[in-house]
């Protein structure tokens, strides 16, 4: 057959798109290979980098280099997430010879621009630097980045706020705290235990009893990982202000002191279920010998949870023994008690 068969326009287009395909495919070959080369030796670069610098980081701390290497453009983040690591790394005056480090190698500058950027890793690398610094010059660009909405950029500006003036940031940062919840509870909590006890008590006192209702439980619970003096008697006013069983459930969990029996007790009888589980807790935290009877009685509440914690906190008391237990369980009429006595013995047991 001649070629000329392949005048057929169906056949053609066939023919061109294998070309193309062909064509495509050795293109992206070489665009992974072209990728793969940039990577190795972006890779090779940093490591060129970092085996000069890791060096004057460590001689720092007992003596500043007179001359510097310069840093290219492209290098500083590498920089900034080496010194961050050090200076976090470090304790006391340590830290000083480092900061005297940043600033002679024209970090600060630097990281004031960077802040500017659009990309995440280079507003956090900078906010970290000058939060470290303790900056001033930079405290109304970092308050603006605490508002924004990538929870990283924020949480980490949260902190170097923190660092740069605790007293004047708490009255910022204390609504915001309640008002994100993008903000991993726990990452908030590691952040306010840097500001130094005493101002964060006060702080977060203030914010509980002057908040609105709603935000109230979230910040409790950041008051509660605080070992602050006046605990108690911020609780007891919080639910004198605001009785709702959210917020009274907040307080049964975070009271540590005997001092609180009073109203732990008093919320045994409570219409919501899971503040009567609270104060059954409660008083297995810190319940005196007569709240072992109160506790017994417990096992009979019409809810699982309500009966469930009551056997844990009775197993929990420290007067009272597996055998004794097992002695209660014996005395129980009611089927339900005697039900969830057996389960938790059992766990008890297997500990």
């Amino acid at each position: 057959m001649e070629f000329a068969t392949s005048s057929d326009p169906i056949v053609n287009l066939a023919f061109w798109t294998g070309i193309a395909v062909i064509f495509i495919i050795i293109f992206m070959v070489l665009y992974v290979i072209f990728l793969r080369y940039m990577l190795i030796r972006e890779e090779r670069r940093r490591k060129l980098f970092l085996d000069v610098w890791r060096p004057i980081l460590i001689r720092s701390l007992e003596s500043i280099p007179d001359v510097l290497p310069p840093v290219k453009k492209k290098d500083w983040p590498v920089l900034f997430n080496l010194w961050n690591h050090f200076h976090e790394s470090l304790r006391g005056s340590a830290k000083d010879n480092l900061n005297e480090i940043a600033r002679k190698a024209g970090m600060l500058p630097v990281a004031g621009s960077l802040l500017k950027k659009r990309k995440v890793k280079s507003r956090l690398a900078a906010i970290t630097t000058l939060g470290l610094l303790r900056e001033k010059t930079v405290w109304e660009e970092i308050k603006n980045s605490s508002v924004d909405e990538h929870p990283s950029v924020s949480l980490a500006a949260m902190r170097a706020l923190i660092r740069i003036d605790e007293e004047r940031a708490m009255p910022f940062i204390i609504p915001l705290i309640s008002a994100r919840t993008d903000w991993p509870p726990a990452r908030v909590a590691n952040i306010l235990h840097e500001a130094s006890p005493h101002v964060i008590c006060v702080a977060l006192a203030d914010a509980i009893l002057h908040s609105p209702e709603p935000h109230i439980p979230l910040l409790i619970r950041y008051f509660e990982t605080i070992a602050c003096d006046s605990s108690t008697v911020v609780l007891r006013q919080a639910i004198e202000k605001f009785p709702n069983a959210a917020v009274i459930s907040a307080c049964l969990h975070a009271f540590k002191s005997p001092d609180a029996l009073d109203i732990v007790r008093k919320n045994l009888t409570h219409a919501a279920w899971h503040v009567r589980v609270q104060a059954v807790r409660a008083l297995g935290r810190m319940g005196l010998v007569y709240d072992k009877y109160i506790l017994i009685n417990m096992l009979c509440d019409q809810q699982w949870w309500v009966r469930y914690r009551a056997a844990q906190a009775l197993s929990s008391l420290p007067f009272i023994s597996t055998v004794d237990l097992e002695k209660i369980r014996d005395e129980q009429a009611d089927r339900y008690a005697k039900d969830i006595l057996i389960q938790v013995i059992a766990e008890k047991k297997m500990v």
